[in-house]
């Protein structure tokens, strides 16, 4: 798909055709990871079989302890 927008000439002058375009071009695959992240936030929430907060804070603490395994580990040396 093809969209058309109107741009002021002292804008493409400032920044550059390639760089309004490449600017386009990450703001739509924003939207695109923002939309993805969506659905995967509603389809976990639909899941009821699951405590997602549990699951989060279960991983959180696992990595902490472990980073901090790994911290010391490295301090003592």
């Amino acid at each position: 798909m093809q969209i058309t927008l109107d741009i002021k000439e002292t804008v493409v002058k400032d920044f550059g055709l390639f760089q309004i375009q490449s600017f386009f071009e990450k703001q739509l695959q924003l939207l695109e990871l923002q939309l993805l992240a969506n659905k995967i936030t509603d389809k976990l929430k639909q899941s009821n079989d699951t405590n997602w907060e549990f699951e989060l804070e279960n991983s959180r603490e696992e990595a902490w302890l472990e980073y901090k395994s790994s911290f010391l580990n490295s301090i003592k040396k």
